[in-house]
Formats: structure tokens, sequence, C-alpha cells
């Protein structure tokens, strides 16, 4: 066959494989197992559907948002974010909000069972919510998807690097990894689970009592470690640094009415996350420094005043 002739068979070739199988090959990640299926075309962002009757994904914010899970079948809308859930516009289109907050460092025994109940209670489709979709969202999706025998635990850990979930957070992926569901008489022992539209978060005081707790583990964690010690990956102070950076994050996310002192917040919340990812302990020991000198700035101008 002449040269020409066969790179124009190569080429008809490779454009009829592009038009029967490219769009799908692409849309997938090739290194991650495809567990759950993506619908990508929604408007509620890291749309994921574990089954027939559970989804999850970023939190509804518009009204398009809320017809759009209205159409998909959504009768139950379960958010594990600290954010106050739109309830009324849940409630015009005839589902219901249930309001579980978690946080970053994982999913706690009775966070677990108000999940079971919601998804036992809901007369249809389930719709599990954090922020973005990426991180609590999802490990609560997974428990759920557990406990109604819709994945087993490896494939919910598998879930959760579908949904790009952080490797950092490894209390979420241990917590779905260890996922069993209680037992009769130990469902007894504790007390009844009672679901919420929408539950009051703590203060931002109540923050800023984990936040400095997480701070005082950070500094004894780098003050035991040698400046001079070879760089490590992942860094060995990267579990507090993560976990602080979410709870600056998320004050600040949920503070209204000061938007300095909200700056202020996510400026530390970047250092934290800059933290994390540092591997040097020197890097690291300067960070905290400047961590350290931001909220002590802070504190002056708001709390110890």
């Amino acid at each position: 066959m002449p040269r020409t002739a066969s790179f124009a068979a190569c080429t008809t070739a490779l454009l009829l494989l592009w038009i029967t199988v490219g769009p799908f090959a692409l849309a997938q990640k090739t290194d991650v197992p495809q567990v759950a299926q993506p619908i990508p075309e929604s408007t509620i962002h890291n749309l994921h559907r574990l089954g027939p009757n559970l989804y999850s994904g970023a939190g509804p914010e518009t009204e398009v948002d809320f017809d759009a899970l209205k159409k998909l079948g959504v009768v139950t809308i379960i958010s594990v974010d600290g954010a106050v859930p739109n309830v009324e516009a849940a409630r015009s289109r005839g589902m219901r909000y249930v309001h579980i907050p978690i946080q970053y460092r994982g999913v706690p025994i009775d966070a677990q069972r108000a999940l079971v109940a919601a998804v036992r209670s809901s007369e249809g489709p389930v719709f599990v919510h954090c922020h973005h979709g990426l991180h609590r969202g999802p490990a609560a999706a997974a428990v759920c998807a557990i406990s109604t025998n819709l994945l087993t635990n490896a494939q919910a850990v598998a879930f959760l690097k579908q949904a790009g979930t952080g490797s950092q957070y490894q209390g979420l992926y241990g917590d779905v990894a260890g996922f069993r569901m209680l037992t009769p008489d130990e469902e007894k022992s504790l007390p009844p689970v009672v679901l919420k539209e929408s539950v009051e978060i703590g203060s931002l005081a109540d923050a800023m009592v984990r936040i400095d707790a997480l701070s005082d583990e950070l500094q004894a964690r780098l003050k035991a470690i040698d400046s001079k010690a070879v760089p490590t990956t992942p860094p060995a102070w990267q579990d507090e640094a993560t976990q602080l950076h979410e709870e600056l994050q998320e004050a600040a996310r949920l503070l209204t009415g000061n938007a300095d002192l909200k700056q202020k917040l996510q400026t530390s919340a970047d250092v934290s996350l800059q933290l994390s990812k540092s591997a040097a302990p020197v890097t690291a020991a300067h960070l905290f420094a400047t961590l350290k000198g931001q909220c002590k700035n802070c504190h002056a101008e708001y709390r110890d005043k």
C-alpha cells in the first residue's frame, strides 16, 4: 500500500475510533476504578450515581440545582456540610433535608448512625452532599452505600478516590474502610437517632478552641522533629496541618458580618495548606512561625480585647 494511502487509512480508523469511544474514554480516569457513574452534564458539581437510589455531589446553590435534583427523583437531601441548608428550596419541591454536619477528620459513629437512619427512612432516592462534593460528602455517601449493600468497603474506598477525596484525609478513608453496621444489641445501648432538617453549628469561639488545640499539636509535632532531618513524603506533620487548614477555611467560609476577620482566617488557612505540603522540616518550621504570628496578631485584635 502506498505511504499516503496507508496514512489516510490510519487517519480514518483513528477518526472512527474517536467517534465510537473517544468521548467516553476521555471522561474516564484510567488510573482510578470507576465505581460510580459520573453525571457531568448536571449543574450539580462532581455529581455521581452510586446506585439506583443514591447520589453524591456538591451542595445545591441555585434554584436550577434544586430543580436538577428533583428531576433525578431525589426525595431526601443529606448535607454533611457546616453551612445551614436551604430547607425551603427543598420543601417547595417536595424534598426533605437531613443535616448531619461532620468535619474532615472522619465520620464519627453518631454521624454514621444518622446517615444509616436517614437512608432507611427515605421513601425514594437520596442525594448526599458537602460543600464541594469532594471529601466529606463522598465519605458520607460511601457509608450510605455500604449500609444499603450497594458497595463493599473496598469499593467504597475506590469511590472516594474516584470522587477526588484527598489522600491526606486519612480519617475519612479509614472510617469508610472500617465501617460496619451495628448489631441490634449495640444499637440498644446507644441513644435514639434524631434527624433534623438543620443543626445549629458551634460558634466561632468553639472553632477557635479546636484551632488552638490543633496548633498546639502541630507545634509539638514539629518540635519533635530535627530541623536537619531528611525531608519526608508525605510530611510527618501533614495530618495536623491539614486538619488545621480545614478548620481555618471552614471558619472563614461560615463567618458572616466581618470581612476583615474572614480574610485573616483564610490567609492563615492558605499558610497551613502550604505547611501540609512542605516536606522539609526547616521550611515547615518557618511556615509554622508565620502562622503563629498571624494567629497572635489576630488574637490581639479580636479575642484578647
